[in-house]
């Protein structure tokens, strides 16, 4: 090699190295080997008391990186100007341990005068290449530190020892990205399944696109322990081992509170476990109440009405506090889905979510599922007594639907509660702290209720601290149909099935029916159509359950008892046109007010305003 070098006509007796001019391939050369840079400079431990240091060259001998650890190493790499750019290969710089490695593309070293510059006799080195998972060198590594007389046998150990971990290291940097290509390449398979594969040890080995979006996860988890993003009951590692075919459990994301169902379906060859299948999809509860995230708690409450906007915007100005807050509204208008969305948005959201409806429980266990009880304090209690319900919210939010319907009695425990944040279980005498928000709700009148003594009006102004009027499906008519089409695509992905279209004049037709039962009555409807639908085939009225198909193809008369006359008698349609059209211009536009006005539902007013033309699309045809 020496003979090589001086055919090359390399000069051995330079002081230093000719100026490099580094080519500006090295910032690219630079990025491909962080991986090896990170492992040396963990080694700096190591190397502090002495004067070595590591190089690391390109596959042409361009040094890339020198890597020191204290100043005196530092001092010796400038005093030989081994800067960035020099060349170490045979034909720029001669025999040196790097230059033998390029040639040998095995382990080489070199010490005092066998190195061809002079500029490098003092050093002794120990070089190797760092190969790619083909076997191609991407990188040459060279320790090097001051010439001493004595056996480099360490230099050798010390750089196998290297040399072993930075392969382990390329091995898992491949095995990661063929694990991503392989991820990808099922991803593309499952396509908008929410599957993902978990390996024997609990690790999620890939995951589909639509189950990353369902578990609000990202790309990154592939290898993490399934663990370390959610806690299940049993844990999966216990699922895992156990010989059962299948597993339905549930599970919930660490430190927030969205709920799961999952199906795992362990898979074996040869009797031994290779990994597990997992399906999983969100709570009823979570899907339906959109609580996705604190900061967009209410986003799952659809619609754009005006009503229900200023609903939303109070309830999310209220939110941050701990104010009580009272719901009124009809029933199955989602008067649960505000107080949600109003705990998801609170201070409170890492603490308990904890319902009761007030009218669906008897009167005797109202009381005992309330405040809880101490053991034997009445009989059929459960021998460890039970933790009521303002209890188990402390730290959360208690909800205590359809409140109007509590009994007197309750009412006034209820308020010694709220003003004091103390209670004291059945049967004990012991007092215990409370810490909890009240969101209440009812469909009643509570003033009226308060008037007829039915209600108590100290507890009322406790509690109606603030209110939010939530508004009826009449109210909200124009947000109907995305309403609609927002509950039949959550119910049937359910079934796995596509959205079907919907043809306008239908979606226009659900928007004229009454509604009695409120978003309840429209999200069943849309159940309803989600299971009685053909795949890949548009939404027909056929689709819909019976008594919305009546309605829709019988609509009430216009003289019926459930589309009144307008408050002033007309003679003609001609005159009720007259009319409808001046009470539109004094109130411009405004539903709301033309239902007072006029004295008729809003149902009415919108059939009413259809058949005359009045509404805003046919004024715009009309102009």
């Amino acid at each position: 090699m020496w003979r090589d070098a001086l055919a090359a006509g390399v000069n051995p007796h330079l002081h230093k190295y000719p100026d490099p001019d580094p080519p500006s391939s090295l910032n690219h050369d630079r990025k491909e080997i962080d991986d090896v840079v990170e492992l040396l400079e963990s080694h700096h431990a190591e190397l502090r008391p002495s004067q070595l240091f590591w190089i690391i060259t390109n596959t042409d001998g361009l040094v890339i990186r020198t890597v020191c650890s204290n100043e005196k190493a530092m001092a010796l790499i400038s005093s030989i100007q081994l800067q960035r750019g020099v060349d170490l290969s045979l034909k720029a710089a001669g025999v040196n341990a790097i230059s033998c490695a390029m040639e040998t593309l095995h382990i080489a070293g070199s010490r005092g005068f066998t190195n061809t510059q002079r500029v490098l006799h003092g050093l002794q080195m120990i070089a190797s290449p760092v190969f790619e998972a083909d076997g191609r060198p991407r990188a040459y590594v060279a320790l090097a530190g001051p010439f001493v007389h004595s056996q480099p046998t360490h230099f050798r150990l010390y750089m196998t020892t290297v040399l072993q971990s930075l392969d382990q290291r390329r091995r898992l940097k491949q095995w990661r990205k063929d694990m991503a290509g392989l991820n990808l390449v099922n991803m593309k398979m499952l396509g908008e399944a929410k599957s993902c594969f978990i390996s024997p040890d609990g690790s999620i080995r890939f995951i589909s696109k639509a189950s990353l979006s369902e578990l609000r996860l990202e790309s990154s988890c592939i290898g993490q322990p399934f663990s370390e993003h959610f806690q299940s009951q049993p844990p999966i590692e216990e699922m895992l081992k156990s010989d059962e075919p299948k597993h339905s459990f549930r599970f919930k994301t660490k430190g927030r509170r969205f709920q799961y169902h999952g199906e795992l379906y362990p898979i074996r060859q040869r009797g031994e476990l290779t990994g597990a299948w997992l399906n999983a999809h969100r709570s009823q509860r979570d899907a339906e109440s959109g609580a996705n995230d604190p900061a967009t708690s209410f986003e799952g409450i659809i619609g754009n009405s005006p009503v229900l906007v200023q609903a939303k915007a109070l309830a999310t100005q209220l939110a941050p506090s701990d104010i009580s807050v009272l719901l009124l509204g009809p029933s199955g208008s989602g008067k649960e889905l505000f107080a949600q969305g109003i705990h998801a948005a609170s201070s409170r959201q890492e603490g308990p979510f904890i319902s009761l409806n007030c009218g669906a429980l008897p009167r005797e266990l109202a009381e005992s599922e309330l405040f809880g009880y101490a053991p034997g304090s009445f009989t059929g209690a459960l021998n460890k007594g039970k933790v009521g319900l303002m209890e188990s919210a402390s730290g959360g939010s208690l909800f205590l639907d359809e409140i109007g319907d509590m009994p007197m009695d309750l009412q006034i425990k209820l308020l010694r509660v709220l003003e004091s944040q103390t209670l004291t279980r059945l049967g004990e005498s012991e007092e215990r702290q409370l810490n909890f928000r009240l969101i209440a709700a009812t469909h009643r009148d509570l003033l009226e209720q308060v008037e007829k003594g039915r209600f108590r009006h100290d507890l009322y102004y406790r509690i109606a601290a603030s209110t939010i009027q939530v508004p009826s499906l009449q109210d909200m008519a124009s947000d109907i149909p995305a309403i609609f089409r927002h509950y039949l695509g959550v119910y049937c992905e359910r079934v796995g099935k596509s959205t079907p279209e919907i043809h306008p004049s239908l979606l226009e037709q659900l928007s004229r029916l009454s509604w009695k039962g409120n978003v309840r009555e429209l999200r069943n409807s849309a159940e309803y159509a989600a299971m009685m639908t053909r795949i890949h085939a548009p939404l027909q009225l056929e689709h819909l359950p019976g008594l919305t198909r009546i309605e829709i193809l019988y609509p009430p008369e216009e003289n019926s008892s459930d589309e009144p006359p307008l408050s002033h008698p007309v003679s003609n349609a001609f005159t009720e046109r007259e009319q409808l059209e001046q009470v539109l211009e004094e109130t411009r536009g405004d539903i709301s007010t033309m239902t007072r006005r006029l004295g008729i539902s809003r149902a009415t007013l919108y059939r009413k305003l259809q058949r005359h033309r009045l509404l805003k699309k046919d004024r715009k045809t009309q102009s």
